[in-house]
């Protein structure tokens, strides 16, 4: 067996220190900050990621609110989730609200192309109105999220980004579709497996609102195709 490590190039590693020192540095002067939502979802093939993540959840930030979207659980699983992490919020989510292709699984068992997921980032910041901060099942924290609180409640947004750029991970289809100008395909690539906003920043919730519409009207024509090895999203 192999592990595969991903190193940051030295102008990124800089900027993360410089981003690290300025947000605390902040933090000295700051009087209030927002409480934190933390939100997961998971269907029964990620349930053990995503017990790993409750787990830490629990262990690391017990002060924020905690909330779990079930996207199909078995009915063993649901009283698992239930019994062992009753402190979290459990929420079934309801596919019956949304276009068909939101539940569909495709041929590697993903569900609806992942489009459900701007849509319940969009209701915790409605239901909650804190910060919020989606995890992925797979992810799993090691520390009190304190420097991502610190960069939400002063910069209102916090997304983490990936290796390569955006030419590298979107499809030529997915650009004309979008109207993406050539300027930004040697830009960062950022993912979506970590995701914060902060609900009195505008320009931050609107684009979760506009990452939704897109999610729903150009449905898996845009989404959920492998071509040349690249996924369209």
């Amino acid at each position: 067996s192999f592990k595969v490590f991903i190193l940051r190039s030295l102008p990124e590693i800089v900027n993360d220190v410089f981003i690290i020192f300025y947000y605390f540095t902040i933090s000295f002067f700051q009087k209030h900050t927002q409480k934190l939502c933390i939100v997961t979802a998971a269907d029964e093939s990620h349930f053990d990621s995503v017990c790993n993540l409750l787990n830490s959840l629990n262990k690391y930030e017990q002060d924020a609110i905690l909330v779990f979207y079930d996207l199909g659980l078995s009915t063993s699983q649901i009283n698992f989730v239930k019994d062992r992490f009753s402190n979290i919020e459990y929420k079934r989510f309801n596919f019956n609200k949304y276009p068909s292709f939101v539940s569909k699984k495709d041929s590697d068992s993903k569900i609806g192309s992942y489009s459900w997921k701007s849509i319940i980032i969009k209701d915790t910041l409605d239901a909650y109105q804190v910060n919020t901060l989606w995890l992925d099942a797979g992810c799993m924290i090691t520390k009190k999220l304190s420097l991502i609180r610190l960069m939400l409640n002063n910069k209102g947004i916090y997304i983490a980004s990936s290796v390569g750029k955006i030419i590298d991970w979107t499809h030529i289809s997915s650009r004309t579709k979008f109207g993406l100008n050539e300027k930004y395909l040697n830009k960062k690539n950022f993912a979506s497996g970590m995701v914060g906003i902060n609900p009195i920043k505008e320009k931050y919730t609107s684009l979760i609102q506009k990452w939704v519409n897109f999610n729903i009207s150009l449905r898996n024509n845009v989404i959920d195709i492998f071509l040349n090895g690249k996924l369209q999203k």
